[in-house]
């Protein structure tokens, strides 16, 4: 790129040079053709005089104001346009794992080894399907929750289909309930047992998950009332936690996640309260 850029540099400097040279003959042709018009004809072709003198005239005007031939801007070299490429984008061929966040951003890891790390910003996240992730990936995921049926408690649209389709990879059922108001009502109307799991979104509108999760914990039947609640939350600090394990949760999964540990989570809870 630099070598490119030094020869147009050269090869400019010679084209203003030869230009310069070039008006100067026509610049003394024009002078010299006055004083032999002058000193021979003067009498006979008083118009020629000052039709030569204008071309003259015009002729220094171009000389110095012309920015291709300047004297005055010989030194101001036109500096060639840095056209930078763009990077292209890896689509399915990067391994994409992911995580959710709220907010966040987008980072791609580039190794599979049971740690999982992408944070996808909610604004970056192109479609909501899996277009946006790798095969390879989606390949890796074990499917050890076949026949578990999970309900997911969260109001955003796109963390929740991206949950969905974890815990589908997972082998999970999944059902969706959009803040926690509605996940208390789904889980108290349900049939004893039908839910394996909640995870839980702690900020939602309407009823956070703490308090959805006391009132999970208070319904009449027993064995829904006493359904594992995992929190799925950025909130990770340990008096969120705290504040999880106050509520009646059983496990507490960070935004943006690492997979390997929500599996961990997810069958601690299970065995838990089932045995898994």
């Amino acid at each position: 790129m630099g070598n490119d850029t030094t020869t147009e540099e050269k090869e400019n400097k010679l084209k203003r040079r030869g230009l310069r040279v070039l008006l100067i003959v026509l610049l003394i042709c024009c002078i010299v053709s006055v004083a032999v018009v002058y000193l021979r004809y003067t009498s006979k072709s008083i118009i020629l005089v000052p039709l030569l003198m204008l071309c003259i005239a015009v002729l220094l005007l171009v000389l110095l104001l012309h920015p291709a031939v300047s004297v005055l801007s010989a030194n101001k070299l036109p500096v060639p346009e840095k056209r930078e490429k763009k990077k292209k984008r890896k689509g399915r061929n990067a391994v994409h794992d992911y995580a959710f966040h709220k907010p966040g951003h987008v980072r791609k890891d580039s190794s599979i080894d049971g740690l999982y790390n992408l944070n996808i910003g909610l604004a970056d996240k192109a479609g909501k399907d899996e277009e946006g992730f790798s095969e390879e990936l989606l390949k890796s995921i074990d499917t050890n929750f076949v026949g578990k049926r999970a309900l997911l408690v969260e109001d955003n649209d796109i963390n929740r289909d991206i949950a969905n389709l974890v815990l589908t990879k997972l082998g999970f059922e999944v059902e969706i309930a959009e803040d926690g108001k509605q996940g208390v009502e789904m889980v108290k109307t349900s049939e004893p047992g039908y839910y394996d799991v909640v995870l839980m979104d702690i900020q939602m509108p309407v009823m956070d998950g703490y308090e959805a999760a006391r009132r999970i914990r208070k319904i009449k039947d027993k064995r829904n009332a006493q359904v594992p609640i995992v929190a799925l939350t950025v909130c990770v600090t340990n008096e969120d936690i705290k504040a999880s394990n106050d509520a009646g949760m059983d496990g507490h999964i960070a935004k943006p996640i690492d997979i390997s540990k929500m599996k961990k989570v997810l069958e601690k809870a299970l065995k838990k309260a089932y045995n898994f």
